[in-house]
């Protein structure tokens, strides 16, 4: 991500999704077979809280606003920080055809843009 945000920016984020029988630990090459591919994955819904009282942006898997990365096991959504300056949470979750649910949360913060 980059080193500072700005308010009214578009921000991309990511996923990443992998068999924990087949890799305790995140793989570190691809393609791997622990990666999940998109037919082992049912369901993905990404949650951005904004800073301000504002209602929190939801997109999904199978609504759209999350697409597959091009890269094994990886998934990616945009959102913008329109929400003001301050804080916004990132809330990945997922559940895999055989129901296995993976969560990830971060966040980012935005600032005014300098004069």
């Amino acid at each position: 991500m980059a080193d500072k945000l700005y308010v009214d920016e578009t921000v991309t984020v990511t996923f990443e999704m992998w068999d924990g029988s087949l890799s305790q630990t995140k793989p570190e090459y691809r393609p791997h077979s622990a990666w999940l591919t998109a037919a082992a994955v049912s369901q993905i819904t990404l949650t951005i809280s904004k800073p301000t009282p504002t209602v929190d942006q939801v997109k999904t898997l199978a609504g759209g606003g999350i697409t597959a990365s091009g890269r094994a096991g990886e998934w990616k959504a945009t959102f913008d920080t329109d929400g003001g300056v301050g804080r916004y949470w990132i809330d990945w979750r997922a559940t895999t055809t055989a129901g296995y649910s993976a969560v990830s949360v971060s966040s980012v913060t935005a600032k005014r843009r300098p004069a």
